[in-house]
C-alpha cells in the first residue's frame, strides 16, 4: 500500500530562511534597544546621585567647615553603603573668601564654588567711581545692591557674546565713591580664621598662606586702593576697582 506524503516544494525554502532571518534581526534590534534604553537611565540615575552627592558635601562643609574629615587625602564616604557615594573635597584660600573643590569617586562630577561668607544684599557689588559706565556681556547676573558710577550700567558685548541676562532696576543702583570701602568686621575676621586652618593643618594648601595675617592689614587694603586709583589711568582703573565687597 502507498502512502500519500506531503512534500514542501523547493522554491519556499528560501522565503521560509529569508523569514526567520528577518524575525531574528528584528529580535535583536528589540534586545538592543532595550540595552541601551537600561545602560542611558543607568547613567542618569548615577549623573543625579553624584551631583546630590557633591551638594550633600558642600552643605556639610557649609555646616562643619572645620571638619578635617571631609578634606581627607582618601576621601570621604557620604553613605557607609554605596562605595560609589565617596566624595573628595579642596579647598584653597581665595582672597576674602576660599574655593571649594568637589569631585565625585568616579570623577562624573567636579564641582568648584567659592565659599566663606553669607550674600549681603546690601553689599554685592563695589565699583570704584570713575565715571565710566560699567558694561555687561553674555550670561550676567546681578542682584541686590549695586554701588556704580555715575554713568551706571550699559548693556552691550564682549566678542560675539551678547548680553543675555535680566535688566538690572534701577532702584538697585546707588553711586559709588573714588576709594573702596573698608571690609567689614566679619570679612576681617575670616582671613585669621583661614590661617588658623592653615596653621592647624586642615587646609589643603598650607604653604599658599602665612600662619598670621599680616599687621595692619586692614590700613593696607584702604591705602593700596587710594595709591592704584591715583597711579593708574582713567582706562585701566574702570576695570581693575571692580571687587565684590564683602
Amino acid at each position: 500500500m502507498k502512502l500519500h506524503t506531503t512534500y514542501l516544494a523547493g522554491a519556499v525554502l528560501p522565503t521560509v530562511v529569508a523569514a526567520a532571518l528577518v524575525m531574528l534581526t528584528a529580535t535583536l534590534g528589540l534586545l538592543a534597544l532595550w540595552e541601551q534604553e537600561t545602560l542611558l537611565f543607568t547613567r542618569t540615575q548615577r549623573l543625579r546621585q553624584a551631583r546630590a552627592d557633591v551638594e550633600s558635601a558642600a552643605l556639610l562643609h557649609r555646616l562643619h567647615p572645620d571638619e578635617r574629615a571631609l578634606t581627607a587625602a582618601g576621601g570621604y564616604l557620604l553613605y557607609d553603603s554605596l562605595p560609589q557615594s565617596r566624595i573628595f573635597v579642596r579647598r584653597e584660600p581665595w582672597g576674602l573668601y576660599e574655593l571649594l573643590h568637589i569631585t565625585t569617586a568616579d570623577s562624573l562630577v567636579a564641582s568648584s564654588r567659592i565659599v566663606g561668607a553669607e550674600p549681603d544684599p546690601a553689599r554685592t557689588l563695589f565699583y570704584a567711581d570713575d565715571r565710566t559706565a560699567v558694561t555687561l556681556a553674555g550670561d550676567t547676573r546681578l542682584h541686590g545692591t549695586l554701588r556704580l558710577p555715575q554713568n551706571g550700567l550699559t548693556y552691550g558685548r564682549v566678542g560675539a557674546e551678547f548680553y543675555r541676562g535680566e535688566e538690572v532696576p534701577r532702584t538697585a543702583i546707588r553711586s559709588s565713591a573714588r576709594r573702596l570701602p573698608a571690609p567689614s568686621a566679619a570679612a576681617a575676621a575670616r582671613p585669621r580664621s583661614a590661617a588658623a586652618r592653615c596653621a592647624g593643618g586642615s587646609c589643603s594648601q598650607p604653604t599658599s598662606c602665612a600662619s598670621t595675617p599680616p599687621a595692619g592689614w586692614e590700613t593696607y587694603w584702604s591705602a593700596h586702593a587710594r595709591s592704584r586709583s591715583a597711579a593708574e589711568p582713567a582706562s585701566r582703573r574702570s576695570s581693575s576697582h571692580a571687587i565684590r565687597s564683602s
